[in-house]
């Protein structure tokens, strides 16, 4: 288990972390995830011990790392860390990287050429780092940092120069491979979808405090403020009386706010649904289609995410209703700017 008990850092002019706990459970992956400036790469530094907290303790294991009297040395950890910069030695090539670390070990080519293999970079072998896309850079950093065998991989935005459909691939090998190896990870990233696909467990940040700490699916269907539920997709934030004209019946709060995700809504033939609502703007997105649409009377716009062939009109007359399977969200808070 990875525990931080209350960790603050702060400079000068701001406070970067702001009183965070947290645990990652072990063998499991957690993404730090986050706008600019929330304290993602603050906490992952303070995790491989390159900064110190103010106050506060971080544990692995029984093991005490860090607290404001004791300092573990990141050397000593057991740990090692993507960097965004990549930090890659120029005069070596990719196996020269990758073997750094391990190459004392008797099984040091094998694991090496496994990990090669792993991250789909076999071929550059030999090749020198400068002659490197950014995105085949970032896979020996990765290479590099399990060559080691470490208790927790830390990476910072690690995905961030790999193409779609490669990255779906790592997704999958990568996760496969940590949970085998029985490797804790801490993984900050901007990209929601990266730490739906990628995580056990996402722990949200806003500026420097921890706002959410669950599994993907609690924090997209169950989050803990509006902020949140805003941060991890389209939302229509209904009250109880607005969300009762499309789920008749509903045992709702009328004054209450209630989070229903677009893809939750349905649309029916003009006067078949719970109510009647007037096209007002689509937006096609491939996979799916959002549909913006106006409720009779003054209600409020309503965003439902539509699949299939149809393709409805500006000012095009609908009938909406919520899926029956579908379970509202109470929601207390007002939204971030």
């Amino acid at each position: 288990m990875l525990r931080g008990t209350a960790l603050t850092r702060a400079t000068r002019t701001r406070t970067i972390l702001n009183n965070l706990s947290f645990e990652v459970p072990a063998g499991t992956t957690a993404t730090v995830l986050g706008p600019s400036g929330s304290g993602k790469t603050t906490l992952l530094r303070l995790v491989m011990g390159l900064d110190r907290p103010d106050t506060g303790e971080l544990r692995l294991g029984d093991q005490l790392l860090s607290s404001p009297d004791r300092h573990v040395p990141p050397q000593k950890r057991g740990m090692s860390m993507v960097f965004q910069e990549f930090t890659l030695f120029p005069n070596l090539d990719v196996e020269g990287n990758v073997a750094f670390g391990v190459k004392r070990a008797r099984d040091a080519e094998t694991r090496v050429d496994a990990l090669l293999e792993l991250l789909e970079i076999s071929q550059l072998k030999h090749r020198r780092i400068d002659n490197l896309s950014g995105g085949e850079q970032q896979r020996v950093a990765l290479a590099r940092a399990l060559a080691v065998a470490p208790r927790v991989l830390l990476m910072d935005e690690p995905f961030s120069n790999i193409d779609a459909m490669l990255r779906q691939r790592l997704f999958e090998r990568l996760h496969s491979y940590l949970r085998a190896n029985g490797i804790t990870a801490l993984v900050a990233t901007h990209d929601h979808q990266e730490a739906f696909y990628f995580s056990d467990h996402i722990l949200v940040l806003k500026d420097g405090r921890l706002i959410d700490h669950n599994p993907p699916r609690r924090i997209y269907e169950q989050p803990a403020n509006a902020w949140v539920a805003e941060f991890f997709g389209d939302t229509n934030l209904l009250t109880g009386a607005e969300l009762g004209v499309l789920a008749p019946g509903r045992p709702l709060q009328p004054a209450a706010r209630y989070l229903v995700r677009p893809e939750t809504i349905e649309l029916t033939d003009p006067g078949s649904g719970a109510a009647a609502a007037t096209v007002a703007k689509t937006v096609y997105y491939g996979a799916y289609q959002e549909v913006r649409l106006r409720l009779e009377g003054t209600g409020p716009e309503i965003r439902v995410h539509c699949t299939g062939p149809k393709t409805l009109r500006v000012g095009e007359q609908v009938g909406l209703m919520l899926r029956t399977d579908a379970a509202p969200h109470p929601i207390n808070d007002e939204p971030a700017d």
